[in-house]
């Protein structure tokens, strides 16, 4: 019963610090996953999640019809049972803006990826 947070790219560095904050914070198992191909995505994976019990996914990308939902649609073709969320930008116009901003804006910094997970515990 692991919480996992999944992820690819550039946003793996902010994921990978804060899952150390959140472990020494909350002292729980934390795993952080970096896919390095996301299509098509390693069914190694799909085995990885099986017993987990919250998964995250973090994205740079649009939500809608991004790598977090082509996870999700083979977690459910493997009739894997966690609970899953994903952290992406909303499918909506995007304005110019430093990538730091823009990253903190869609919580996709180290500081908004604590946040979201924080969300889920207690």
């Amino acid at each position: 019963s692991k919480i996992y947070l999944v992820t690819y790219g550039r946003t793996f560095s902010s994921v990978a610090k804060a899952s150390e904050i959140l472990k020494d914070k909350y002292n729980k198992k934390i795993c952080v996953i970096k896919l390095n191909r996301i299509k098509p995505i390693d069914k190694e994976v799909i085995d990885v999640l099986k017993n987990s019990k919250e998964v995250f996914f973090f994205e740079e990308g649009i939500k809608s019809g991004g790598v977090g939902e082509k996870l999700l649609s083979l977690l459910t073709e493997h009739s894997v049972k966690t609970n899953y969320h994903i952290v992406a930008v909303e499918d909506e116009f995007v304005k110019a803006a430093s990538v730091e901003k823009q990253l903190e804006k869609y919580h996709l910094d180290v500081n908004g990826v604590v946040s979201e997970v924080e969300k889920y515990f207690g």
